[in-house]
Protein backbone atom coordinates (compact mmCIF):
# COMPACT_ATOMS: atom_id res chain seq x y z
CA UNK A 1 0.00 0.00 0.00
CA UNK A 2 1.14 3.58 -0.60
CA UNK A 3 1.14 4.43 3.09
CA UNK A 4 3.29 1.41 3.95
CA UNK A 5 5.66 2.38 1.13
CA UNK A 6 5.87 5.92 2.45
CA UNK A 7 6.76 4.62 5.91
CA UNK A 8 9.56 2.49 4.49
CA UNK A 9 11.03 5.50 2.71
CA UNK A 10 11.30 7.77 5.74
CA UNK A 11 14.68 9.47 5.92
CA UNK A 12 17.15 7.44 8.04
CA UNK A 13 17.68 10.47 10.25
CA UNK A 14 14.16 9.95 11.55
CA UNK A 15 14.53 6.26 12.38
CA UNK A 16 14.21 7.08 16.05
CA UNK A 17 10.61 8.15 15.43
CA UNK A 18 9.77 4.59 14.40
CA UNK A 19 11.91 2.72 16.90
CA UNK A 20 9.00 2.17 19.27
CA UNK A 21 6.69 0.75 16.59
CA UNK A 22 8.48 -2.58 16.08
CA UNK A 23 6.55 -3.24 12.91
CA UNK A 24 3.17 -2.52 14.47
CA UNK A 25 2.38 0.28 12.03
CA UNK A 26 2.72 -2.06 9.07
CA UNK A 27 0.75 -4.73 10.93
CA UNK A 28 -2.10 -2.31 11.52
CA UNK A 29 -2.20 -1.29 7.87
CA UNK A 30 -2.09 -4.91 6.73
CA UNK A 31 -4.90 -5.79 9.14
CA UNK A 32 -7.07 -3.05 7.66
CA UNK A 33 -6.34 -4.31 4.16
CA UNK A 34 -7.16 -7.93 5.08
CA UNK A 35 -10.35 -7.10 6.97
CA UNK A 36 -12.35 -6.03 3.96
CA UNK A 37 -15.95 -4.98 4.30
CA UNK A 38 -18.80 -7.36 3.50
CA UNK A 39 -19.09 -6.47 -0.20
CA UNK A 40 -22.25 -8.52 -0.83
CA UNK A 41 -24.09 -6.89 2.06
CA UNK A 42 -22.80 -3.46 1.03
CA UNK A 43 -23.92 -3.90 -2.59
CA UNK A 44 -27.38 -5.00 -1.45
CA UNK A 45 -27.73 -2.05 0.95
CA UNK A 46 -26.58 0.43 -1.72
CA UNK A 47 -29.11 -0.99 -4.15
CA UNK A 48 -31.92 -0.61 -1.59
CA UNK A 49 -30.80 2.89 -0.67
CA UNK A 50 -30.54 4.15 -4.24
CA UNK A 51 -33.91 2.59 -5.12
CA UNK A 52 -35.55 4.34 -2.16
CA UNK A 53 -36.51 1.06 -0.49
CA UNK A 54 -35.30 2.11 2.97
CA UNK A 55 -37.92 4.04 4.88
CA UNK A 56 -38.00 6.16 8.02
CA UNK A 57 -40.42 5.19 10.77
CA UNK A 58 -40.34 8.41 12.76
CA UNK A 59 -38.77 11.84 12.95
CA UNK A 60 -37.92 14.07 15.89
CA UNK A 61 -35.92 17.09 16.95
CA UNK A 62 -32.84 16.89 19.13
CA UNK A 63 -30.87 19.84 20.49
CA UNK A 64 -27.51 18.08 20.33
CA UNK A 65 -24.76 19.56 18.19
CA UNK A 66 -21.34 18.53 16.91
CA UNK A 67 -18.36 20.83 17.26
CA UNK A 68 -14.87 20.30 15.86
CA UNK A 69 -11.91 22.64 16.33
CA UNK A 70 -8.31 22.18 15.20
CA UNK A 71 -5.35 23.90 13.58
CA UNK A 72 -2.74 22.93 11.03
CA UNK A 73 -0.67 26.07 11.50
CA UNK A 74 -0.22 27.61 14.95
CA UNK A 75 -2.75 30.30 15.80
CA UNK A 76 -4.64 29.68 12.55
CA UNK A 77 -7.66 27.88 13.90
CA UNK A 78 -10.46 26.10 12.08
CA UNK A 79 -13.78 25.32 13.72
CA UNK A 80 -17.02 23.84 12.50
CA UNK A 81 -20.35 23.40 14.26
CA UNK A 82 -23.20 21.22 13.03
CA UNK A 83 -26.69 22.10 14.23
CA UNK A 84 -29.39 19.49 13.56
CA UNK A 85 -32.87 20.51 12.45
CA UNK A 86 -34.44 17.05 12.39
CA UNK A 87 -33.49 13.42 12.83
CA UNK A 88 -35.28 10.55 11.11
CA UNK A 89 -34.77 6.87 11.80
CA UNK A 90 -35.99 3.57 10.43
CA UNK A 91 -34.83 0.02 10.08
CA UNK A 92 -31.08 0.16 9.28
CA UNK A 93 -31.18 3.84 8.28
CA UNK A 94 -30.92 7.21 9.99
CA UNK A 95 -30.81 10.74 8.64
CA UNK A 96 -30.09 14.15 10.05
CA UNK A 97 -30.97 17.41 8.32
CA UNK A 98 -28.62 20.09 9.60
CA UNK A 99 -26.93 23.44 9.15
CA UNK A 100 -23.26 24.06 9.64
CA UNK A 101 -21.14 27.02 10.65
CA UNK A 102 -17.52 27.17 9.48
CA UNK A 103 -14.87 29.58 10.69
CA UNK A 104 -11.21 29.67 9.73
CA UNK A 105 -8.14 31.82 10.18
CA UNK A 106 -6.24 29.93 7.49
CA UNK A 107 -5.60 31.40 4.07
CA UNK A 108 -7.54 30.31 1.00
CA UNK A 109 -9.77 27.97 2.99
CA UNK A 110 -13.35 28.28 1.75
CA UNK A 111 -16.22 27.14 3.88
CA UNK A 112 -16.46 23.37 3.47
CA UNK A 113 -17.56 20.47 5.62
CA UNK A 114 -14.74 18.84 7.57
CA UNK A 115 -14.77 15.07 7.20
CA UNK A 116 -14.16 14.71 10.95
CA UNK A 117 -17.47 16.48 11.59
CA UNK A 118 -19.22 13.91 9.41
CA UNK A 119 -17.56 11.08 11.32
CA UNK A 120 -18.66 12.47 14.68
CA UNK A 121 -22.19 12.88 13.36
CA UNK A 122 -22.04 9.34 11.94
CA UNK A 123 -21.59 8.03 15.47
CA UNK A 124 -24.79 9.81 16.54
CA UNK A 125 -26.69 8.32 13.60
CA UNK A 126 -25.35 4.83 14.38
CA UNK A 127 -26.51 5.30 17.96
CA UNK A 128 -30.03 6.05 16.72
CA UNK A 129 -30.00 3.04 14.38
CA UNK A 130 -28.85 0.76 17.19
CA UNK A 131 -31.67 2.01 19.41
CA UNK A 132 -34.14 1.27 16.63
CA UNK A 133 -32.67 -2.17 15.92
CA UNK A 134 -32.73 -3.19 19.59
CA UNK A 135 -36.13 -1.85 20.55
CA UNK A 136 -34.80 0.99 22.69
CA UNK A 137 -36.80 4.20 22.86
CA UNK A 138 -34.15 6.88 22.33
CA UNK A 139 -34.29 9.50 25.07
CA UNK A 140 -31.91 12.46 24.59
CA UNK A 141 -32.12 13.19 28.32
CA UNK A 142 -31.82 9.58 29.43
CA UNK A 143 -28.91 7.36 30.34
CA UNK A 144 -26.42 6.47 27.61
CA UNK A 145 -27.25 2.99 26.25
CA UNK A 146 -24.63 2.19 23.62
CA UNK A 147 -20.91 2.88 23.33
CA UNK A 148 -19.58 3.07 19.76
CA UNK A 149 -15.90 2.58 18.93
CA UNK A 150 -14.96 3.04 15.24
CA UNK A 151 -12.23 0.55 14.27
CA UNK A 152 -11.88 1.09 10.51
CA UNK A 153 -12.91 4.23 8.61
CA UNK A 154 -12.37 4.87 4.90
CA UNK A 155 -13.35 8.31 3.67
CA UNK A 156 -14.00 9.50 0.12
CA UNK A 157 -14.21 13.25 -0.49
CA UNK A 158 -13.86 13.90 -4.24
CA UNK A 159 -15.45 17.36 -4.03
CA UNK A 160 -15.91 19.87 -1.23
CA UNK A 161 -19.29 20.07 0.47
CA UNK A 162 -19.80 23.83 0.57
CA UNK A 163 -23.52 23.97 1.46
CA UNK A 164 -24.19 25.59 4.83
CA UNK A 165 -27.94 25.13 5.25
CA UNK A 166 -30.32 22.25 4.71
CA UNK A 167 -27.64 19.57 4.41
CA UNK A 168 -28.48 15.95 5.10
CA UNK A 169 -26.37 13.03 6.21
CA UNK A 170 -27.65 9.49 5.75
CA UNK A 171 -26.19 6.42 7.42
CA UNK A 172 -27.13 2.86 6.44
CA UNK A 173 -26.23 -0.17 8.53
CA UNK A 174 -25.46 -3.12 6.26
CA UNK A 175 -23.85 -5.56 8.70
CA UNK A 176 -24.86 -6.15 12.31
CA UNK A 177 -23.13 -9.13 13.87
CA UNK A 178 -23.38 -10.25 17.50
CA UNK A 179 -19.96 -11.30 18.83
CA UNK A 180 -20.72 -11.56 22.55
CA UNK A 181 -23.43 -10.65 25.03
CA UNK A 182 -24.19 -6.97 24.56
CA UNK A 183 -21.46 -6.58 21.95
CA UNK A 184 -21.78 -6.26 18.16
CA UNK A 185 -19.54 -5.58 15.20
CA UNK A 186 -21.23 -3.31 12.70
CA UNK A 187 -20.48 -1.99 9.24
CA UNK A 188 -22.18 1.01 7.67
CA UNK A 189 -21.85 3.55 4.91
CA UNK A 190 -22.64 7.23 5.22
CA UNK A 191 -23.03 10.13 2.82
CA UNK A 192 -23.43 13.88 3.12
CA UNK A 193 -25.42 15.40 0.25
CA UNK A 194 -24.19 12.48 -1.89
CA UNK A 195 -20.76 14.15 -2.05
CA UNK A 196 -18.79 13.20 1.04
CA UNK A 197 -18.95 9.51 1.84
CA UNK A 198 -17.26 6.84 3.88
CA UNK A 199 -17.38 3.22 4.90
CA UNK A 200 -16.88 2.47 8.56
CA UNK A 201 -16.64 -0.49 10.87
CA UNK A 202 -17.20 -0.22 14.62
CA UNK A 203 -17.57 -2.23 17.79
CA UNK A 204 -20.76 -1.42 19.68
CA UNK A 205 -21.33 -2.22 23.36
CA UNK A 206 -24.53 -1.99 25.34
CA UNK A 207 -23.54 -0.35 28.60
CA UNK A 208 -26.93 0.21 30.29
CA UNK A 209 -28.80 -2.60 31.99
CA UNK A 210 -32.20 -3.73 30.73
CA UNK A 211 -33.87 -1.89 33.57
CA UNK A 212 -32.32 1.40 32.53
CA UNK A 213 -33.65 1.61 28.99
CA UNK A 214 -37.16 1.75 27.62
CA UNK A 215 -38.39 -0.80 25.11
CA UNK A 216 -40.64 0.04 22.19
CA UNK A 217 -43.36 -2.13 23.74
CA UNK A 218 -43.77 0.50 26.48
CA UNK A 219 -44.04 3.51 24.22
CA UNK A 220 -46.99 4.85 22.34
CA UNK A 221 -47.28 3.93 18.66
CA UNK A 222 -45.90 6.62 16.40
CA UNK A 223 -47.01 7.59 12.97
CA UNK A 224 -44.45 6.96 10.24
CA UNK A 225 -43.00 10.13 8.79
CA UNK A 226 -41.44 10.90 5.44
CA UNK A 227 -39.86 8.08 3.44
CA UNK A 228 -36.32 8.09 2.12
CA UNK A 229 -37.39 9.14 -1.35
Amino acid sequence: MQLALAISQIDPRHDDLLSSNDGRVTALIDASRVCEFDSAALDSALEEYEAGDLHFRRSFEDKSSQNVSFNVMPSQNVSESLTPNQYSVGRRIARVVFNRDYETEMEKSPSHMVFLSALVQWQKLIYLVMCEEHGVDYNPNGKEIFKIWPTDVRCCLPVLVTDEEGLHQDTVLFKHESVAKNKWNIEAFSTVNSKLGFLARASVYKIASDGEDQSKSSRRPRRARAAHR
